[in-house]
């Protein structure tokens, strides 16, 4: 099945995702190979709003495709 998935979260002022939520569903597995995905992603750089870091929501869209595959 191909197609895309769409995540919600937030970058914290210190890096961290949080609050992840799928917000564009293709299948659940999929759905969660991406929460775990973007679970075990290095800090990210926060937002900033003059100079000080503040927390960004963002969404976040994978696709999925089995293009090149026998």
């Amino acid at each position: 099945l191909d197609g895309r998935v769409y995540a919600q979260f937030v970058i914290d002022t210190i890096g961290n995702v949080t609050e992840i939520k799928i917000i564009k569903s293709l299948r659940p597995d999929y759905d969660q190979a991406l929460i775990d995905a973007i679970k075990q992603s290095p800090k990210w750089t926060p937002a900033t709003l003059e100079n000080r870091p503040v927390p960004y929501k963002m969404v976040y869209p994978i696709v999925f495709s089995k293009k090149g595959k026998n």
